[in-house]
């Protein structure tokens, strides 16, 4: 980033100004509370997957489950960094400069770009697990979860190499790569559920199978399609999470003083919004998926 000493005095340029807009006291109190307890609860997530004392998580859509909340407590742990920062003469990450400052800087903006390809290539595999089940069931290995994490990965990291060299577009290039995700996800679950309406009709006009095998795959279907409404539900968390505080730190440093004025009033509550998104998903797996719920009953004491 660019900036001038004159008279001892360190001016920087609009990107040296922090994404969550100036932080006073209560909001450091209330930022650094929802993040405390992002990082509590993923951890706490990611343990019992580890431990699983139900037995219930060996298989491949679990991968991907750690897969975002990796992504989750990986973002709930390096913006602590930003948000403090804005008591100190820095202000951001982008006041850093120098090969050490642009590395930083890169990292982060990696680790905010993963979650949204997290979600997408959760709902593919959810998607391939309706469409496609006995495929899935024979096919997709664990070692096949982790070549597509990988793949997730590496694409993020690429995105995260242009956004780093072509600063031009900012505001574009920080919306359009997780909004493509979205989008995707999205299409991913509408053909998913297109998927479960052809089997419900086509077990209702079945005449070959008898109403044991009938209800069992129904039964089937309809846990597919609460899950999949799970990861419906994450995207658009994620969603309602990132863009309003994009927005709104837009706003305020490239706008009029009335706008700008508007924008600070508006910005702590879509920080916190933002900063919940990375908290949400194991409250929403503990609603949502009984399994999950049992599991983390049963592993922190909650319930014998």
């Amino acid at each position: 980033m660019d900036w001038n000493s004159t008279n001892n005095t360190i001016e920087f340029n609009d990107h040296c100004k922090s994404f969550f807009g100036n932080i006073v006291t209560w909001k450091l109190i209330i930022y650094l509370s929802v993040l405390v307890i992002a990082v509590i609860a993923n951890i706490l997530l990611l343990f019992a997957i580890y431990k699983d004392p139900l037995k219930c998580f060996r298989n491949p859509t679990t991968c991907f489950i750690a897969n975002l909340a990796i992504a989750d407590l990986m973002n709930a742990l390096v913006h602590p960094e930003e948000v403090l920062l804005t008591q100190t003469t820095y202000s951001s990450i982008y006041c850093f400069t120098g090969i050490g400052g642009t590395i930083h800087i890169a990292t982060s903006h990696f680790i905010y770009f993963l979650a949204c390809p997290a979600v997408a290539v959760l709902a593919l595999e959810r998607y391939v697990s309706i469409a496609y089940p006995f495929w899935h069931k024979v096919n997709f290995t664990v070692k096949l979860c982790y070549i597509w994490m990988a793949v997730i990965w590496l694409v993020n990291c690429i995105y995260t190499g242009i956004f780093t060299v072509y600063t031009t577009h900012e505001d574009v290039l920080i919306t359009a790569y997780p909004g493509l995700f979205y989008l995707a996800t999205v299409v991913i679950y509408l053909l998913a559920f297109i998927s479960i309406r052809k089997q419900r009709f086509s077990l209702a006009t079945d005449v070959t199978k008898s109403d044991s095998v009938k209800r069992m795959m129904k039964l089937r279907l309809k846990k597919e399609k609460r899950f999949l409404t799970t990861v419906l539900i994450i995207n658009v968390v994620l969603v309602f999470g990132i863009i309003p505080t994009v927005v709104g730190s837009h706003f305020m440093y490239r706008s009029d003083g009335i706008t700008k004025k508007r924008a600070e009033l508006v910005l702590p509550f879509t920080v916190v919004l933002y900063f919940l998104n990375m908290a949400a998903n194991p409250f929403l797996y503990i609603w949502r998926l009984p399994k999950y719920r049992r599991t983390l009953f049963v592993m922190y004491g909650c319930k014998k």
